[in-house]
């Protein structure tokens, strides 16, 4: 890091700055998003319950309003069965029952046209709803059971003639009809639609294979609460949620695939992924346009006081047109230079000056020995002289 120049440090710092920004920014964006998934899963389907059991609850009043309405109408023992034949017809088709019949105490079963075939020796009274509304003296629910006459799983509504509660009025309904009409939820996601008794049987399901078994063989260790729950079924997982019909003691359970939930979130996360890794390269682009920009003029400045440096021109000035600090540094710098050739020229000025003194030293010494010779010579001829007289 020492070694890189001023602009790949920039480039480095604000890239490096940017990638932490993003990274905690990906990680609030993946929360909030993980979180926004979980919240539009746990609302669509609450949604899907709530308008399961709005439909479940609309179309069980309609039948128990005609059930109730046809319980009203019918006489007690008529002359003929013609007219509760006509009566239970209107029933069925007003209904929309498989079939509309009466079990009367003597063992008789009137029955909507066209009547189904029933078998020999068929006596209404044996039969579970027949003992069960004469018990409650109210309607009833059954569970699913095999019609004796299709053959097929079944449940029934039945309550007393008001006329004559002996008299047990009757209305058939398919469970493939009610698959049909109360399990087809529809989300984004691969779903299975539950239809339990009060008991945890299994009324209603998709597989037939399913029915009339318990929750807790299906779904071990699971108990129903509200909210959302993770669970295991035929291999894989799911989130469970439930609702209660509290009118016929039926619950509801929407099961959703979780690994297409988690999917659909993984497919978010590499879609944030990649928009966050544009983002990094269109910004390094922009980072790298932008160091390039800021460190130019002090590139420049480094070259020209590098020139300077090499020549010992000091003479030149530096040219820099930013205004702000680095315009500052160069005004100084070229301050400094300019001072620093007035100093030299200076220090030329007085060396000169040393020099020309010395010069001048160095002649008025010559003539000082120039002088000292003559008067040597003088006193040398002096002294001859004086000697030449001593002689005389």
């Amino acid at each position: 890091m020492q070694n890189l120049s001023f602009q790949k440090k920039l480039l480095f710092s604000m890239a490096g700055l940017l990638l932490v920004a993003l990274f905690l920014l990906s990680l609030l964006a993946g929360n909030l998003m993980q979180r926004e998934v979980s919240q539009a899963m746990t609302s669509e389907m609450q949604s899907s319950m709530e308008q399961t059991r709005t439909t479940a609850s609309q179309w069980l009043s309609a039948k128990i309003s005609v059930m109730r309405a046809l319980a009203t109408q019918l006489p007690a023992s008529p002359d003929g069965w013609e007219p509760w034949e006509e009566r239970l017809t209107l029933g069925l088709d007003a209904g929309e029952f498989d079939l509309v019949y009466v079990g009367t105490p003597q063992g008789g079963m009137v029955q909507s046209q066209p009547p189904g075939e029933l078998p020999a020796g068929f006596d209404p009274r044996i039969r579970p709803w027949y003992q069960a509304a004469t018990a409650q003296q109210d309607l009833i629910i059954t569970s699913p059971y095999v019609d004796a006459v299709t053959g097929e799983l079944i449940i029934t509504l039945a309550l007393p003639l008001a006329a004559d509660a002996d008299n047990i009025l009757g209305a058939d309904l398919l469970i493939s009809g009610i698959i049909n009409d109360l399990l087809a939820t529809q989300t984004r996601w691969s779903t299975q639609t539950w239809m339990l008794d009060k008991s945890g049987q299994v009324l209603a399901h998709p597989d037939q294979a399913l029915l009339q078994q318990n929750l807790s063989d299906l779904l071990p260790g699971v108990t129903l609460q509200p909210g959302i729950q993770t669970v295991e079924f035929e291999g894989r997982s799911w989130l469970l949620s439930s609702i209660d019909v509290p009118e016929a003691d039926w619950t509801f359970l929407l099961l959703v695939d979780a690994a297409e939930v988690n999917a659909g979130l993984v497919s978010l996360t590499w879609q944030l992924s990649s928009l966050s890794l544009l983002v990094i390269l269109v910004s390094c682009l922009v980072l790298y346009q932008l160091t390039r920009s800021l460190s130019k003029p002090l590139v420049s400045f480094q070259q020209q006081l590098k020139q300077i440096s090499q020549t010992l021109d000091l003479s030149r000035r530096i040219e820099i047109r930013d205004q702000a600090e680095l315009g500052d540094l160069a005004r100084q710098t070229n301050h400094l230079l300019e001072r620093l050739s007035h100093i030299i020229q200076a220090i030329f000025r007085n060396a000169d000056n040393l020099s020309e003194s010395a010069g001048r030293l160095a002649h008025t010494a010559g003539l000082v020995n120039q002088n000292s010779s003559l008067q040597q010579e003088v006193s040398q001829s002096m002294a001859a002289a004086w000697s030449r007289c001593l002689h005389l």
